[in-house]
């Protein structure tokens, strides 16, 4: 097997998985000081209800996945151990190639770091991407359509992986917006679902499209269960947690 189809098979495990803050409020609610979860309770807690979680239970338990496969990964980010943190995570090939793989904003397939430059297509949704390494920090360029280009840096720095669940426990600890994201595959394209601050909306080659807001907690519980496949009364737990501990 090609050494890019190993990382395939483990990132493809994960392609059915939300990227959710729910999560984090509920466990804020019931079980504060928890802290960063461990794969073993992140594994259960997904079984109990489709949930999944933000960007570093995401990236913990991808590495996790990568070395059960004898593949080296680490953690890389933003503003690790600062409440704004974003992670994810690179993952070596045989030939100590590196690979972008970010669950965190649900990209549809790691990057290949060092052949980057070019804006690439089928890497994330409604964008073309372009990636250039300058100085230990690899900068990612998001070409819309009708021009518009955003930006993100990623320090490449490899994040150990005690110091990546100190970051975690940080990230855990503070109640942010509720965010689910959803990535979702049809015929010639995957879109891309989200729910934000009582909006939701689809993202497509062709554009956004934004959806009707719900009415209360428990419509917006069955919308978000409809797009992720989680357990509409906990979705349900979770916006109330949210909202009480405001």
């Amino acid at each position: 097997m090609a050494d890019l189809d190993r990382i395939l098979k483990v990132w493809r495990k994960f392609d059915g998985f939300p990227m959710e803050t729910l999560t984090k409020a509920w466990h804020l609610k019931h079980r504060p000081g928890a802290g960063q979860r461990s794969v073993e309770a992140m594994v259960a807690h997904r079984a109990q209800t489709g949930a999944s979680g933000n960007c570093f239970d995401l990236a913990i338990w991808l590495i996790h996945e990568f070395e059960k496969e004898g593949i080296k990964s680490y953690g890389v980010g933003e503003s690790i151990g600062k409440i704004e943190a974003h992670v994810a995570v690179v993952a070596l090939d045989d030939a100590g190639r590196r690979y972008l793989c970010d669950l965190g904003d649900l990209w549809i397939q790691p990057l290949a770091i060092e052949t980057s430059a070019e804006l690439k297509s089928g890497y994330f949704t409604g964008s073309r991407v372009r990636g250039i390494e300058r100085a230990g920090t690899f900068h990612v360029e998001y070409h819309r359509l009708g021009g518009k280009v955003s930006r993100q840096a990623y320090d490449l720095n490899p994040v150990n992986s005690q110091d990546l669940a100190k970051a975690g426990e940080i990230s855990q600890a503070h109640l942010s917006d509720p965010l689910v994201e959803m990535r979702i595959k049809e015929p010639g394209e995957v879109i891309h679902w989200e729910y934000e601050k009582g909006n939701s909306a689809l993202s497509r080659l062709s554009g956004l499209e934004r959806e009707e807001p719900c009415e209360g907690h428990r419509e917006w519980a069955e919308r978000i269960s409809r797009y992720t496949g989680m357990n509409a009364n906990y979705v349900y737990e979770c916006l109330e947690a949210q909202e009480s501990l405001r």
